[in-house]
């Protein structure tokens, strides 16, 4: 990557406190652009301007564009992609870009994370071809590089993982409409479930993701397996590792696992371990005293979002809490631990978890156990009714980054109607306690520290009510 100057990071105070907003001015990115320039970029994202979050003082606040993803995207591409004579028009697909930052050592140490998927699609005189579907994810631990930065590093490289698909000849074009461009695949249920139902029975190497991805083993490997199933030092997990070498017992290096013909091993941790499925996920199995390294981050001790076991997101927890790795892999006695393969980036969660990556606000009404009236409170949001909360019940709601506002109605059997507007935060969830007695109107109170104290240890899966809203 190429910065002539230093960008620059925005700071505002939108509707939203503490908005921050990126900028892609003077910031290039190096891979070959001699066979082709990129004539559009498509969201697909459904996110709109907002794409995750900076921390400041371990407190996450959202990262945004200053006017809409696709455009600005467009811009900065065609910087180093510009239209020239005889060049192959790319339309880019953005399906997922998300930017968070972990701690790992201090509140002044922070790792940058983007997770980029895009598809590659070629637009020539007979249409729209979709030719490569990059699934990558980019981390920095450089103190000044700016969100803007550690994004183009992860273009650069989607941009040099399709050219040397394309050198290699494994691009594979097929006919889309345009009515077709604006599909996401990461929002097709059935996506993943195909992936699942794949077959991988060829003996061979898989020298990156997406060969094991498009299931095109290199066969004309000469390849010897050492296999060693043995049980962890501390416990009686028993692990399933497996060593690949060539024809002359060297061992290989570089490659995301290889296949027998009948196991698949995946390279994760410095180890290849014997790829595994269920009904939901790719796994492979290892000991949760492990410390767990990743390429270019290192050992693991993340920052984590506190807040509800249903993916809503509160306050972070500093240098130890929800990291998906960091905490299980540091855990202090032994215990068998799934890491997941996410299909979304080609490797596995790190800092969050899949369900954590959301741009979204959440907001959690609970229903007095005192309240008067035992048919409960109406909840209804902008308009949409989204649930009945009965008294000692409560409700959760997550609400996309384009929410802004919201206007809260209450209602009972008995008329009784409260109003209040809401103006939510980003990757954080708002409490609000209402209280109901007879012939008065709803008090709803927006909790505090205590309050919500109190309602955590007064909410669960047995009194949740399901929103019906957003």
């Amino acid at each position: 990557m190429i910065i002539t100057i230093s960008s620059i990071l925005f700071f505002s105070g939108f509707v939203f406190s503490k908005d921050h907003f990126i900028s892609f001015s003077n910031i290039y990115i190096e891979s070959p652009s001699e066979y082709y320039y990129v004539g559009d970029v498509i969201d697909a994202t459904g996110e709109g301007s907002c794409i995750g979050y900076i921390l400041k003082k371990g407190i996450p606040e959202p990262l945004f564009f200053k006017e809409n993803m696709g455009n600005e995207l467009l811009s900065f591409l065609q910087n180093q992609f510009y239209e020239r004579e005889s060049l192959t028009q790319l339309v880019i697909r953005i399906n997922r870009l998300y930017y968070y930052e972990a701690i790992f050592s201090g509140f002044e140490n922070k790792i940058k994370i983007v997770d980029l998927n895009c598809t590659f699609i070629i637009k020539d005189s007979l249409g729209f071809h979709k030719v490569f579907d990059v699934a990558c994810s980019t981390s920095s631990k450089k103190q000044l590089l700016l969100p803007s930065e550690v994004i183009a590093l992860a273009f650069e490289k989607a941009f040099n993982q399709f050219h040397e698909r394309m050198e290699q000849g494994y691009l594979n074009k097929l006919h889309i409409s345009s009515d077709n461009l604006i599909y996401n695949p990461l929002k097709d249920r059935s996506y993943l479930a195909n992936q699942l139902d794949i077959v991988r029975a060829k003996r061979g190497i898989f020298r990156t993701f997406y060969d094991f991805r498009d299931n095109t083993p290199d066969t004309t490997a000469n390849l010897k397996i050492r296999y060693k199933d043995k049980k962890t030092e501390l416990s009686d997990i028993m692990l399933h590792t497996a060593t690949p070498y060539n024809g002359d017992w060297e061992e290989m290096e570089g490659i995301w696992g290889f296949s027998d013909g009948k196991k698949i091993y995946w390279f994760v941790d410095n180890k290849y371990y014997l790829l595994e499925k269920n009904d939901s996920s790719y796994f492979v199995g290892m000991a949760g005293n492990q410390n767990l390294s990743y390429p270019g981050i290192g050992a693991i001790t993340g920052a984590g979002f506190g807040g509800l076991s249903n993916g809503f997101s509160g306050s972070v927890v500093g240098a130890v809490g929800g990291a998906l790795v960091g905490s299980l892999f540091t855990a202090a006695s032994a215990k068998l631990v799934k890491v997941k393969l996410n299909f979304n980036t080609g490797t596995y969660d790190t800092y969050l978890s899949e369900s954590q990556k959301k741009v979204e606000s959440g907001l959690l009404f609970y229903a007095s156990g005192y309240n008067s009236t035992e048919s409960g409170i109406n909840l209804i949001l902008n308009g949409e009714y989204c649930c009945t909360i009965l008294p000692d019940t409560y409700t959760t709601i997550a609400l996309p980054s384009n929410i802004r506002e919201v206007q809260a109605t209450f209602t009972t059997d008995n008329k009784v109607e409260t109003k209040i507007d809401i103006v939510p935060s980003l990757f954080k969830t708002e409490y609000y306690f209402c209280l109901e007695k007879k012939k008065k109107p709803i008090r709803v109170t927006k909790a505090n520290f205590e309050k919500k104290e109190f309602l955590n240890r007064s909410i669960g899966a047995e009194n949740k009510v399901v929103s019906n809203c957003y």
